[in-house]
C-alpha cells in the first residue's frame, strides 16, 4: 500500500516539473527566439509567468503531504490516508493561489468598508417647522469640490427643506476656487464649509469635506443647523435663571444632580441668553424688561418678600415662569424678610390692598393654582436602577405618562421611545380656586406612593395611586401668562440631560411653549452614539470577566478538543 503514496506523490512531482517547464517559456531568450512583437510578448510572458507558480504549488503541495503521510506510516500506508494528503494538499494550494486574485482585485479596485453605525441626521420636526414658517428668504451656499461625499449627504438633508420651504430657503453648491469673488464675500477660505444668510446676516457651518473628518458632525448635523437657522431668522432673547438662594445653577460643583450646565447650553442653542437673576440684579423690585422666561430651580433658602412680590407681578403683567422643586427644600419667607418699610408704603400709596404682607414662596405657587408635596413619590416596579441597590433607588422614577398639551407633544407623541427619568419628585397638586386653566403634562404610573417616612415601602397608610408630577398653568383673560411647575429639578440636571433623549425634549419643548415659540416644537434629530456607562459593580465584574473568564473558556475550548481526540483514537 505504500507502493500507492509513492506512485501519486511521483504524479504530483511530474506536475511540479511542468510548473519549471512554464517557466522557460518566460525566459528573454524563448521569447525572443518566438519572434513575437512587443504587445505579443508582453501577453505570452503575462500569461505565463501567471500560471507556472499556481502550476507549482498545485505540484508541490501534495509531495509534502503525502512524504508526510509515508512518514507517519512507515510500514503500512491505508489508501485513506493517500486521499486526505492529496485532498488537503490541493485544498491547501488553492487556497494560497486564491491570493493572487484576490491581490490584484484589491490593488485595482480601491474599496473599504466602515462597520461602524453611521447615518446623517435627517432633519426633524422643529427643524421642519422653523423652514416652513420663514418669513423671509433664506440662502444656503456650501463649499464643496465635484464628488464630494460630504456634499451627497448634504444635499440629502437639504432638498426635503428646500421643498418645505416654497422658495422661502434655496440651497447651492459651490466649489472655493471657482468662486474667488463670492467665496471672499462670504468670508470662506477653503471647502468644507456652510454659509447660512439672511440679508446681510449670516452664520457658517464648518463640516470637512472628507468623509472620514465629517460624520461626527454630519451626525449632528439637524442640531447644527437648526442653531444657526435660529440666530439669523429669531431675535435673540433671554431667559433669567434666579440666584442667591441656593437653587440649581451652572456653577454647582457639590451635587451633580443640582448642576444644570447642560440645561444652560441647550438654551443657548435655540439662541436664547441666559442671565442670572438675583437681589444684586434687582429680583426684589422689578423684572426685567428683556425677560422672555424667569426660571426658579429648586431654592433651598427663603425667598425675600419682595422677590416673591416681583414674580406674582411679573405673572399679571403677561410674562412666563418655570419654578422646578426639589423634596428636601422648603424655601419659605421668615418674618424678618419682608419688604423695606419704604417699599411698602410705597405700595400701599399705589391702592394695593396686599402691598404690606409678607410674601413666601407658598404665595406664588398659590397665585399659580397649585401646591407641590414634601415627600419624594416612589413605585416599586417602576424605577431606574442605575447602582443597583434595592429599594433605595423606588424613587428615580421614570414615566412616559404625558399630557395632552404643546409643552410636551413630541414627548407623547413618542411615548414609546421617549421617557422622563424623576429622581426623588414630588407630586403637584391643583388646587379647586386655581385662577388660570391648569393642565397636567407629567403623570406618575398607577400605584405611586408618596414615601412619607423614608423607607421606600409602601405602608398601609401610603395610598397607591397617579400622580401629577407635572401641571402648566394659563393665566386668565386679564392675565395671560403662562406657568410650568415640575415636581423635580434633578430631570433638568447634567447627568441626566446628558443620557435621556425624553428629558433633552421635554427641556426644548417646555421653554418653546414657556415662550410662546411653540409653533417650532417638535424633535431635534442626532445620531450621535450614547456613550454606555456601567456601574463600579459592573466594571468590577467586567475586569475579571476579561482577566479569568475568557483564558478559562479558552482552557475549557482546548480540552474539549482533545478530550474528542483521544475518543477516537
Amino acid at each position: 500500500m505504500r507502493r500507492k503514496g509513492h506512485l501519486h506523490a511521483l504524479i504530483w512531482t511530474f506536475v511540479a516539473i511542468a510548473a519549471l517547464v512554464l517557466y522557460i517559456l518566460t525566459i528573454d531568450p524563448v521569447v525572443h527566439g518566438l519572434g513575437l512583437g512587443e504587445e505579443a510578448a508582453e501577453r505570452w510572458t503575462g500569461s505565463w509567468g501567471a500560471l507556472w507558480p499556481i502550476v507549482l504549488l498545485l505540484g508541490c503541495s501534495p509531495v509534502l503531504f503525502l512524504d508526510r503521510a509515508l512518514a507517519i506510516h512507515p510500514v503500512v500506508l491505508p489508501i485513506g490516508a493517500v486521499k486526505r494528503a492529496v485532498t488537503v494538499g490541493l485544498t491547501s494550494a488553492l487556497t494560497l493561489v486564491l491570493i493572487f486574485p484576490v491581490n490584484y482585485l484589491a490593488a485595482v479596485h480601491s474599496w473599504e468598508s466602515d462597520v461602524a453605525y453611521f447615518r446623517t441626521a435627517r432633519a426633524g420636526d422643529s427643524t421642519r417647522s422653523l423652514v416652513r414658517t420663514l418669513g423671509e428668504p433664506v440662502a444656503v451656499t456650501m463649499f464643496y469640490p465635484p464628488g464630494s461625499e460630504v456634499k451627497e449627504e448634504l444635499l440629502t438633508y437639504f432638498k426635503p427643506l428646500v421643498d418645505l420651504g416654497e422658495g422661502m430657503l434655496t440651497v447651492k453648491v459651490v466649489d472655493q476656487p471657482v468662486v474667488p469673488e463670492l467665496a471672499k464675500e462670504l468670508k470662506v477660505r477653503e471647502n468644507g464649509s456652510i454659509v447660512v444668510q439672511k440679508g446681510e446676516v449670516k452664520e457658517t457651518i464648518k463640516i470637512a469635506d472628507e468623509m472620514k473628518k465629517a460624520r461626527r458632525d454630519l451626525k449632528k448635523l439637524d442640531q447644527t443647523v437648526q442653531k444657526n437657522l435660529l440666530k439669523i431668522t429669531r431675535e435673540e432673547r433671554v431667559i433669567y435663571m434666579m440666584v442667591g438662594h441656593g437653587e440649581a445653577s451652572a456653577r454647582e460643583k457639590a451635587n451633580l444632580l443640582r448642576k444644570t450646565n447642560l440645561f444652560k447650553k441647550i438654551l443657548q442653542t435655540q439662541n436664547y441668553k441666559v442671565k442670572d437673576y438675583g437681589l444684586a440684579e434687582g429680583s426684589a423690585s422689578a423684572a426685567p424688561d428683556d425677560a422672555a422666561l424667569i426660571v426658579l430651580a429648586a431654592p433651598e433658602e427663603q425667598l425675600d418678600s419682595g422677590e416673591v412680590d416681583t414674580l406674582i407681578r411679573y405673572l399679571k403683567d403677561g410674562g412666563s415662569l418655570m419654578i422646578l422643586v426639589e423634596h428636601d427644600s422648603n424655601p419659605i419667607a421668615t418674618d424678618e424678610m419682608s419688604l423695606p418699610e419704604d417699599a411698602s408704603e410705597s405700595d400701599n400709596e399705589s391702592g394695593d390692598p396686599g402691598a404690606d404682607k409678607k410674601l413666601s414662596f407658598e404665595d406664588l405657587l398659590t397665585e399659580l393654582g397649585v401646591a407641590v408635596g414634601e415627600h419624594p413619590l416612589a413605585h416599586a416596579e417602576q424605577f431606574i436602577p442605575l447602582q443597583r441597590r434595592g429599594k433605595s433607588e423606588r424613587v428615580m422614577l421614570v414615566t412616559n405618562r404625558f399630557g395632552s398639551h404643546d409643552s410636551v407633544k413630541t414627548l407623547s407623541r413618542n411615548s414609546t421611545q421617549l421617557a422622563l427619568a424623576m429622581f426623588t419628585s414630588v407630586n403637584v397638586e391643583k388646587l379647586d380656586d386655581a385662577k388660570g386653566k391648569l393642565t397636567t403634562i407629567i403623570r406618575t404610573f398607577p400605584d405611586t406612593w408618596i414615601d412619607a417616612n423614608g423607607n421606600r415601602e409602601q405602608d398601609e397608610d401610603e395610598k397607591g395611586k397617579v400622580w401629577d408630577m407635572g401641571v402648566v398653568i394659563e393665566g386668565p383673560d386679564e392675565a395671560k401668562y403662562r406657568a410650568a411647575v415640575i415636581g423635580d429639578v434633578n430631570l433638568i440636571s447634567d447627568p441626566i440631560i446628558q443620557f435621556s433623549r425624553g428629558n433633552q425634549q421635554f427641556v426644548l419643548d417646555s421653554v418653546r411653549w414657556l415662550v410662546g415659540d411653540d409653533e417650532v416644537s417638535g424633535e431635534v434629530t442626532s445620531e450621535e452614539d450614547v456613550k454606555i456607562q456601567h456601574t463600579r459593580e459592573e466594571d468590577v465584574l467586567y475586569f475579571y470577566l476579561t482577566i479569568f473568564g475568557v483564558p478559562a473558556l479558552v482552557l475549557a475550548f482546548g480540552g474539549m478538543v482533545i478530550r474528542l481526540r483521544r475518543r477516537k483514537a
